[in-house]
């Protein structure tokens, strides 16, 4: 009789045990999926700029006609070129194909 009690309340709290880890397992699993990706650091955008050499920009007028740029387009095309060339020359640096600097 003891038996029979005892193997039931073990096969109550396994399957209670068993049913609680796999919603667990589903919940981190629906966070992660709902968490979206970090563009920060697939884009490799740093928070704060390194103190480090950084090469001087000089734009020159083609004088193509078109639509001009405005001041403020040139300044993120800069701030853009300049991050890639960062992150370009740290990884042949390092060695690393796939460097992704540290952010914060």
């Amino acid at each position: 009789m003891k038996n029979k009690i005892l193997y039931r309340a073990l096969l109550l709290v396994s399957f209670i045990g068993i049913n609680a880890a796999l919603l667990f397992g589903i919940g981190k699993t629906f966070a992660f999926l709902n968490s979206g990706a970090d563009r920060s650091s697939m884009l490799r955008i740093q928070d704060k700029e390194v103190a480090a050499y950084m090469p001087k920009l000089i734009w020159k007028d083609t004088l193509n006609p078109g639509r001009t740029l405005d001041p403020q387009a040139l300044s993120d095309i800069a701030t853009d070129y300049v991050n890639s060339w960062y992150t370009k020359n740290k990884a042949q640096q390092l060695s690393d194909t796939l460097y992704i600097p540290a952010i914060g």
